[in-house]
């Protein structure tokens, strides 16, 4: 029920959901990404079963009418109290305890959701469920482990796939947990622009710490507009970048919101060589998943760049 990064099963949709499965092709192929481990959809379905979940939360779904957002509301609130209430299989804890061990000792680590519907061609599900940043202690992420699992039940969630037409098929979410990167920098960078359709182009936004920020749309980020070829910058545009997430001082970690020192809201937060770098690394990348624009999420730490994400950029016409 647990795969390491980077295995044949954890390229696997149906096991790691879209987020692992495209985290453990990179990992695969030698790109910079942080390790980790998924736990996969089989471990989601035998938290259900332990907890007789399933046909609770069916009864619950079937009293619910979609045109009153309000029920829609506060049922899906009874759905996730279910997962609050219901105790992770003793075997399973065990197991994810083994494997988070591995990584270090008591690491901050990620802990992601990766539905196995994410990215299709109809319907993004990207940002749907929940992410949670900077854990660190079995317990916690035991606990982040079983939130993320509830996420999949969110007014918002649950409305999403009524609306889209997955009514009739049994949701199922993997969660990834990978080493955490205490990032100077982060953002997401698209392989392709996605603003003007250009292929051309590559899109980069960026702000100090964490990529949080930037991917909730809680800042206004710096944006620099890159030749795809070259990597070199055509255009830049410094963004306040007013807000700056990074680690807490918590035992169990998470993270804290912060105003971001005046001296860097006027600074750029990449220059041109690192610019260079991270497009060569997005067009890797792209030519990786057959030249598919891709959707990156990244963090400078230290000097490196890695990446956190990739998936395809949806909703763009690239061909014109």
């Amino acid at each position: 029920m647990i795969l390491k990064l980077g295995t044949e099963e954890s390229m696997k949709l149906a096991l790691a959901g879209g987020k692992g499965a495209s985290l453990g092709r990179l990992v695969r192929a030698d790109f910079p990404v942080p390790p980790g481990f998924v736990v996969t959809t089989q471990a989601y379905t035998a938290y259900l079963a332990a907890n007789d979940l399933q046909p609770r939360i069916d009864g619950i779904l079937n009293g619910v009418d979609f045109a009153y957002p309000e029920q829609v509301e506060r049922e899906t609130a009874r759905i996730r109290d279910l997962f609050r209430d219901a105790a992770i299989p003793k075997r399973l804890a065990g197991e994810i305890r083994e494997v988070y061990r591995s990584l270090g000792d008591d690491p901050f680590v990620a802990v992601r959701s990766s539905g196995t519907a994410e990215d299709l061609a109809g319907a993004s599900f990207a940002g749907q469920y929940d992410t949670y940043l900077d854990i660190r202690g079995a317990p916690a992420l035991l606990d982040a482990l079983r939130r993320c699992w509830a996420s999949m039940w969110t007014g918002r969630a649950v409305a999403y796939r009524h609306r889209h037409g997955f009514d009739g098929e049994q949701p199922s979410i993997a969660v990834v947990v990978q080493a955490m990167v205490e990032a100077d920098v982060s953002g997401v960078m698209f392989v392709g622009n996605p603003m003007n359709a250009r292929a051309d182009e590559i899109v980069v936004n960026a702000s100090w710490g964490l990529g949080e920020a930037v991917v909730s749309g809680l800042v206004n980020p710096d944006e620099y507009i890159l030749d795809a070829k070259t990597g070199k910058p055509k255009a830049r545009r410094m963004g306040d970048k007013a807000l700056t997430i990074r680690r807490g001082a918590g035992p169990e970690g998470g993270t804290v919101r912060v105003p971001t020192e005046p001296a860097l809201q006027a600074r750029l937060t990449l220059n041109d060589e690192q610019l260079e770098e991270l497009a060569a690394l997005g067009a890797k990348a792209t030519a990786f998943y057959g030249g598919l624009p891709q959707d990156l999420e990244w963090a400078l730490s230290g000097g490196r760049f890695c990446l956190l994400q990739s998936r395809p950029i949806t909703g763009v016409d690239f061909s014109r």
